[in-house]
């Protein structure tokens, strides 16, 4: 048996879970992974901003922040048009 195989049932049981409740996992686990990130980074800087990194752009996806990213830049577009 695979490590692949051994891993299918509880990727089933994690997509059973209503959408909420997948989300707030994902969000704990972004979190901490932000943690690991804070306590690595006085000991190896590169490890820590991969950790810390990671963290955010799973926070933005987990939260469905991003879907705020298009609006956003195009307020910013016509304001930078607007004043430079």
């Amino acid at each position: 048996m695979d490590a692949l195989d051994r891993l299918v049932p509880y990727y089933r049981a994690f997509n059973r879970l209503p959408f909420v409740v997948r989300r707030i996992l994902l969000v704990m686990m972004f979190l901490g992974s932000f943690v690991v990130g804070v306590k690595l980074r006085p000991y190896s800087e590169d490890l820590g901003f991969a950790f810390l990194m990671s963290a955010l752009f799973g926070l933005l996806w987990a939260t469905g922040v991003w879907r705020l990213w298009k609006p956003l830049a195009i307020i910013l577009a016509i304001w930078l048009r607007m004043n430079y």
